[in-house]
């Protein structure tokens, strides 16, 4: 029936994927119009946040290239609270 197959990304892809995400949810949810005449600088300092966890995350995955967040969260955090952190990630 339903064969498991094991599909990877490449960090390219994993960085377009989250670029997506990060500017597409800012540009939706416009946190920044509280901020009046800053908004700018609020937006610019979200961005730089987003690059930055982008900048964490390919990092992560170069260091673990055939494993997923799960299995490199187990890895280093134990079965137990490897699998709660996977969970609250979600």
């Amino acid at each position: 029936m339903n064969k498991e197959k094991n599909i990877k990304i490449s960090n390219i892809q994993l960085f377009i994927l989250m670029s997506g995400f990060i500017f597409g949810s800012s540009s939706i949810l416009n946190v920044a119009s509280t901020a009046k005449q800053d908004a700018w600088l609020a937006f610019l300092i979200g961005w730089l946040g987003g690059l930055v966890l982008i900048t964490i995350y390919i990092g992560i995955f170069i260091l673990n290239p055939s494993l997923t967040l799960v299995e490199i969260l187990q890895k280093h955090f134990g079965k137990y609270v490897g699998n709660l952190v996977a969970l609250l990630y979600v």
